[in-house]
This record gives C-alpha cells, sequence and structure tokens, in this order.
C-alpha cells in the first residue's frame, strides 16, 4: 500500500502498531518501527508506504 498526499490541511498523526514502514516527508524517508509514531504538520507534502 502507498498513500501520498500533497499539502493536506491539518497536522496528521500516525502510530506504528505493527510491522514497519516508511514516510516520505521533507524530502527524506524515515523508517517507521512497532511503537513509533510521528506528527506531520499541516500543508507538508508526504508519501506513507508499508515494507
Amino acid at each position: 500500500m502507498k498513500v501520498s498526499r500533497v499539502e493536506q490541511s491539518g497536522t496528521f498523526m500516525m502510530a506504528c502498531l505493527e510491522g514497519e514502514g516508511q514516510v516520505l516527508a521533507d524530502g527524506r524517508w524515515q523508517t517507521i518501527r512497532v511503537g513509533s509514531g510521528l506528527f506531520i504538520t499541516a500543508l507538508c507534502d508526504e508519501c506513507i508506504q508499508e515494507i
């Protein structure tokens, strides 16, 4: 699964409950694993994919 968003209108919070994934935010890929989470601010372009 891959999700892309451009200039979202609000802050987005994501938590990883199982497995791992990658998030492209501010031009760089970051890996998220079980037990971690992240906030992406409004108007930030981002892409999320599972690995």
